[in-house]
């Protein structure tokens, strides 16, 4: 399917190629858990991918430009700075002690990968976020489209089959998580994204969480890693994933996700 972008995503393409030296190309995947996935490009790589799901192309350029952020950002890092978050038995093993031996472990690598993927995105994903919505007006229609989205499914997110079928600690973290993602943003936009979430969880946590976005960030990649753990020490899943050096990928990178 040929993709029509608009200007200042193709603009953001450029500083996204300009400043880490890679072509930037576009993939269609059905079979995508989220929106979009990107593979950045280490040295031996010739571009970075951003695989995207065709359903969402009304939101493909927010798509792109949100990806192109994460680009920008790691690649604004010193090389000794830059780093990536991975899982290993020992952080397998770390859950396994948290959650209690009696949950499948289908189940715990299920709720282990999604809960790190959703950790380690989401304190950049907000900083990504207001950064497009000041430095990009036009880009501000599809943002809405696409974190309206991202709500809907926060708020699916909350209900009580779900909250039955989880451990408690993976539900809490997961919903406040989605609430301080949704409370920065819905102050930064002039919006209450975050009304439903009122007796869903304990709302004084889930301020912290974002108080702590809008008043200790460093805003750079030094400073993503930073958050990051200080939302893994608050939220108690620090050892479910660590850091290592942004060239230190597996093989078959380019064939797995």
């Amino acid at each position: 399917m040929s993709i029509t972008l608009i200007d200042s995503v193709n603009t953001i393409l450029e500083k996204a190629k300009e400043i880490s030296g890679k072509q930037v190309v576009l993939v269609e995947r059905n079979d995508l858990k989220t929106y979009a996935i990107i593979r950045m490009a280490r040295k031996n790589m010739p571009s970075h991918t951003i695989f995207y799901k065709p359903n969402h192309t009304d939101v493909i350029n927010h798509i792109v430009a949100h990806e192109c952020g994460h680009i920008i950002r790691t690649f604004g890092a010193p090389p000794e700075k830059k780093v990536i978050p991975i899982s290993d038995n020992a952080s397998r093993a770390k859950v396994v002690s948290d959650l209690g031996k009696n949950v499948p472990g289908g189940i715990i690598d299920f709720l282990h990968q999604g809960i790190v993927c959703q950790i380690t995105n989401m304190p950049p994903d907000i900083m990504i976020e207001k950064w497009l919505f000041n430095e990009y007006p036009e880009i501000r229609p599809y943002q809405k489209i696409s974190i309206e989205k991202q709500r809907e499914e926060a708020i699916k997110s909350l209900s009580d089959a779900i909250r039955a079928a989880i451990p408690g600690k993976v539900y809490e973290a997961s919903a406040l998580m989605n609430y301080a993602f949704l409370r920065v943003l819905g102050m930064h936009f002039g919006v209450n994204y975050v009304q439903p979430f009122s007796g869903a969880i304990n709302l004084n946590k889930g301020k912290a969480l974002a108080e702590m976005v809008t008043k200790e960030y460093q805003n750079n990649f030094e400073g993503d890693v930073i958050m990051i753990n200080r939302w893994a020490e608050f939220l108690g899943l620090t050892g479910w994933f660590r850091w290592v050096d942004f060239e230190n990928v597996p093989s078959n990178y380019m064939e797995t996700f």
